[in-house]
């Protein structure tokens, strides 16, 4: 079986800062989330989802591509794995995929 990337998203970077940070009132894994579902509303094809996260812990400390993967709205039978290989996360999670 062959695997294809269809899509690829990323959030806007902006500061983190506990008080003023642009992100400092979401979750990780609901941010994860946002963009999951835009890629699901552009083509519905998804299937597995990877994803590559460094700093685990807090919400993302669990599986963080599953929660967010069912959090975005996907089926139950759509798998998600999360991948810290530090720097690289991302570079593996493609691999993988």
């Amino acid at each position: 079986m062959d695997a294809y990337i269809v899509a690829a998203k990323r959030t806007p970077i902006g500061k983190s800062h506990p008080e003023k940070g642009i992100f400092r009132n979401i979750r990780a894994d609901e941010l994860l989330a946002a963009l999951i579902k835009d890629i699901a509303k552009q083509n519905n094809l998804i299937d597995d989802v990877y994803i590559g996260c460094v700093g685990q812990h807090l919400e993302q400390g669990k599986n963080i591509a599953r929660l967010a993967s069912l959090l975005a709205g996907l089926p139950d039978l759509v798998p998600g794995v999360t991948i810290n290989r530090l720097c690289a996360s991302s570079l593996q999670a493609f691999h993988f995929g």
